[in-house]
């Protein structure tokens, strides 16, 4: 009965280290687009520096306002486990 709870428990922890790997690649992404953001932005005229922000703001800020205003309403269940995309 060990061997078989071992075997269990080995492939659990295979599959939940193939999930932070692919975890871990998400948030690779993520963070090689805001480093490419973040040198579009140094190297742009202020014009593009305008659209970079109102991007970013987009993409970090109303997520955020949105889930807080959820919270903020009691319903922040359905917010439980979703990304920010």
């Amino acid at each position: 009965m060990d061997l078989l709870h071992f075997q269990y428990s080995m492939e659990d922890a295979k599959t939940r280290m193939e999930a932070e790997k692919e975890n871990a690649k998400a948030t690779k992404a993520q963070i090689d687009e805001l480093i490419s953001w973040a040198e579009c932005f140094e190297a742009a005229d202020i014009g593009t520096n305008h659209l970079i922000v109102a991007r970013l703001i987009d993409r970090i800020l109303l997520p955020y306002l949105l889930w807080k205003s959820a919270l903020q309403k009691g319903r922040c269940r359905a917010w439980i486990g979703t990304s920010l995309d």
